[in-house]
């Protein structure tokens, strides 16, 4: 059949020879396209194929298979996919994910990070904090390969409808995007974007910030301001309880007690909200690395590298 093709592409080649004056040279680049399409190096862009749940290992690979991540086999950073965001938002967005500098170098001659996103409409069964982080991580370390020795990647990942948004961070981008300013930045995506279900516009804030703390090596005080601020609002809040309880006691103050309420947050009218307290796994479970594992409300991990997200 082959043989029966390329004999047919000599016959027209040496009939537009003599017809039109051009040698075979003239023709080179289509017979090289032709070869490159028999040996599957032209192959036809493949469509993405939406699922109703993910597991990590059946995410696509946004360097190898763009096009199965909704991104129309252009170079992308982006495996999205269910098309979730808008292609012009993806597109500006990528091209922010081009360049990410570092203040200086790092790990030898190395002075840039990496970023990627990965958007699913929903994971498949279970806890969704856990399996937020554990997909982040393991498309970070495995399924896509992006873990170095250095640990210069970052991914983001976000599910729709389980309202959850991890970031999985390597050793080298930890130490610039450590737990408190990666929450940070969270909170005022969720504040701003997340809550009102603009997905395009939340993860453009993030690699924004993240970019501009990776650059500056530091992140920004103005996102931290309220983890410096929680301790202070604790220490009143005890104080406040103690006094309370004293003129209790004292009789100043009829007999009654402030009744314990479940700590935590939860899920209210589909809202992106923490889930913290006895939730157990927290709003943020801090991912660790080969070394530690996430904990309540935040828990900071070792190993190779680490992360954080939010949850509803």
């Amino acid at each position: 059949m082959i043989l029966t093709i390329w004999e047919y592409i000599f016959t027209k080649f040496v009939h537009l020879e003599k017809t039109s004056g051009y040698g075979l040279i003239n023709f080179c680049p289509v017979i090289i396209c032709v070869l490159l399409v028999q040996h599957g190096y032209c192959s036809q862009c493949s469509s993405p194929d939406c699922h109703s749940g993910y597991s990590p290992s059946e995410m696509p690979n946004p360097s190898t298979e763009s096009g199965l991540c909704g991104r129309f086999c252009s170079s992308t950073f982006i495996c999205d996919p269910c098309q979730i965001l808008n292609n012009s938002s993806a597109n500006e967005i990528d091209r922010l994910l081009v360049d990410v500098p570092a203040d200086s170098d790092f790990c030898g001659t190395i002075n840039t990070y990496r970023i990627w996103l990965a958007v699913v409409n929903q994971m498949d069964s279970g806890d969704q904090t856990i399996d937020a982080k554990n997909f982040a991580d393991y498309l970070r370390k495995t399924g896509w390969n992006l873990e170095t020795a250095c640990g210069n990647n970052v991914v983001i990942f976000l599910s729709r409808f389980d309202r959850q948004v991890y970031t999985s961070a390597g050793k080298a981008a930890l130490k610039v995007l450590n737990e408190e300013c990666i929450e940070g930045i969270f909170k005022e995506a969720k504040k701003d974007y997340f809550s009102a279900d603009d997905f395009e516009g939340g993860l453009k804030f993030m690699v924004q910030e993240y970019k501009k703390a990776l650059k500056e090596g530091e992140c920004s005080d103005e996102l931290n301001h309220w983890i410096w601020a929680a301790p202070l609002i604790a220490v009143a809040f005890i104080s406040v309880i103690i006094l309370f309880y004293y003129k209790s006691s004292s009789g100043k103050v009829g007999s009654g007690g402030m009744g314990g309420g479940r700590g935590g947050r939860r899920r209210g009218g589909g809202g992106w909200v923490d889930r913290e307290g006895d939730s157990g796994g927290g709003g943020w479970g801090g991912g660790g690395g080969d070394g530690g594992g996430g904990g309540g409300g935040g828990g900071g991990g070792g190993g190779d590298g680490g992360g954080g997200g939010g949850g509803c």
